[in-house]
């Protein structure tokens, strides 16, 4: 359940209300379950046309969003050691 809740909760509304995930405190317990399951469970996860119901994530909406994903990809990428 908390796989699924943090998931749709990080795009099941495509980050469009106030009480979107944004960070998730996990004792470190259980961090490499959770860390193992969450990264299955984006695996699964389909962008494309919102118009197709087979698709999860929809495309940005314009270059700014580009812009802006590809900034905190970028700023993901430099941390992503710690993550791992």
């Amino acid at each position: 359940m908390t796989i699924i809740g943090a998931v749709f909760g990080a795009v099941g509304t495509a980050g469009q209300r106030c009480t979107s995930t944004r960070r998730l405190i996990i004792h470190e317990s259980i961090y490499d379950t959770v860390k193992e399951k969450l990264a299955a469970a984006y695996k699964q996860l389909s962008i494309g046309n919102p118009l197709d119901e087979n698709n999860h994530v929809g495309p940005l909406i314009d270059t700014d969003a580009v812009a802006m994903y590809n900034d905190a990809l970028t700023r993901l990428l430099k941390r992503v050691e710690a993550f791992l």
